[in-house]
């Protein structure tokens, strides 16, 4: 259960912090959000990935949770990028027109 509530933590706070800069704003929210709403997704983002490490280093102690939880925050920015990487393609293939099959 340490495992889950690490990496579980770790990827939300990647997503986050994808979600705090402001190339990726327009493509999540469809607008630049304010800096201070932007801010605060930093700071949220950056306390979850240390909450993650202290998940991780209070359950299994400090020096396997900090191993583990450099496992879990790979694993969570890996998955954070592909996630956003996967979203961004579906966009880009929904607002494509259309093409009509010749034969």
């Amino acid at each position: 259960m340490i495992h889950l509530l690490g990496f579980v933590a770790a990827l939300c706070g990647f997503v986050l912090l994808c979600a705090a800069m402001q190339r990726h704003q327009t493509e999540i929210f469809g607008a630049r959000l304010a800096p201070a709403l932007g801010r605060n997704l930093r700071y949220g983002g950056g306390a979850l990935i240390v909450a993650a490490w202290l998940i991780d280093a209070l359950g299994l102690g400090w020096a396997v949770g900090t191993i583990t939880a450099l496992g879990h925050l790979t694993l969570a920015a890996g998955l954070a990028i592909a996630l956003l990487h996967w979203r961004s393609a579906a966009l880009k293939k929904a607002r494509a027109p259309a093409r009509s099959k010749q034969a």
